[in-house]
């Protein structure tokens, strides 16, 4: 049995379509509800719903949803957004490699909402060095070892070897400590180019001709800063990948800061960030 772990946040309507999606793939759902308070009724046939009470972060919430799941006897586990938009074939086409043992984790493409570009893939070598894969249809199914946790497939008995989220991140760079944890006991990801998902990064982007800078509301960029941070305590996390998030944290927020109608805001959570990523100060912000 597939279970999709779905962590929400006081979710839209638009988590139904996706659980009913779902189950119509054969998958059974396992809602972890982050809210202090639910707006809607999410509860669905042939579904697991687990209300928090409070937000204790995304990585906390998919390890219950893992524990969930495992303790089920689940043989592979998918991990969604709330907003997470998937075609009738997602799921099929990333448990087939996983099924034939060409890999243990598999994860789709990304086209934005409009449809009009696909997001990078961004993989990097053992020094840190970066390099950035344009998907397109069609083009032969490849390797990395950092992806995005929505829409990932995990064969379920890899945590053991890997282990679980790392709960001292809360949200952001949960997905890249992860995958490059699992890169570095010998499990890369494999982008099956036939799974194609819809994804949005940030609230909206900055667009720069050159590049596109994806805008979060101020508390969201403080656990940008702060986690890039806490990326260079980690041993299996290329320094220079590290360090080139902590840089690039700091260029974005310039950006942002321009732009913004919230300029204190931004200010004020820019410099705890900092602090308390100096500080390895890790968990939800106090």
């Amino acid at each position: 049995m597939i279970y999709a772990v779905i962590v929400c946040y006081e979710p839209t309507i638009n988590i139904i379509t996706l659980m009913n999606s779902l189950i119509a793939q054969g998958v059974y759902p396992i809602v972890i509800d982050n809210s202090e308070k639910c707006f809607i009724d999410i509860s669905v046939s042939k579904c697991i719903y687990y209300k928090v009470g409070e937000n204790i972060g995304i990585a906390a919430a998919q390890n219950i949803g893992i524990s969930i799941a495992l303790s089920n006897g689940a043989k592979a586990i998918v991990f969604f957004d709330q907003d997470s938009m998937i075609p009738d074939n997602l799921i099929s086409t990333l448990y087939s490699p996983i099924l034939e043992g060409k890999s243990k984790i598999s994860v789709p493409i990304y086209i934005n909402i409009k449809g009009d570009f696909f997001y990078q893939i961004v993989k990097c070598n053992t020094l840190g060095l970066r390099k950035k894969i344009t998907p397109y249809i069609g083009m032969k199914d490849f390797h990395t070892n950092i992806a995005i946790s929505s829409g990932s497939m995990v064969s379920a008995n890899l945590f053991e070897n890997v282990g679980y989220m790392e709960e001292r991140l809360f949200i952001d760079h949960v997905d890249t400590e992860w995958f490059l944890r699992a890169a570095s006991k010998g499990y890369r990801a494999l982008v099956v180019t036939n799974a194609i998902m819809e994804h949005t990064i940030g609230d909206n982007f900055i667009d720069l001709k050159v590049m596109k800078i994806p805008v979060h509301s101020p508390i969201r960029r403080y656990y940008r800063v702060r986690n890039a941070f806490l990326l260079l305590k980690y041993k299996h996390i290329p320094k220079l990948l590290a360090l080139r998030e902590v840089l690039f944290s700091f260029f974005h927020q310039f950006i942002i800061f321009i732009f913004s109608n919230k300029k204190k805001a931004y200010f004020l959570y820019f410099c705890k960030a900092i602090c308390d990523g100096v500080n390895n100060k890790t968990g939800k912000i106090n």
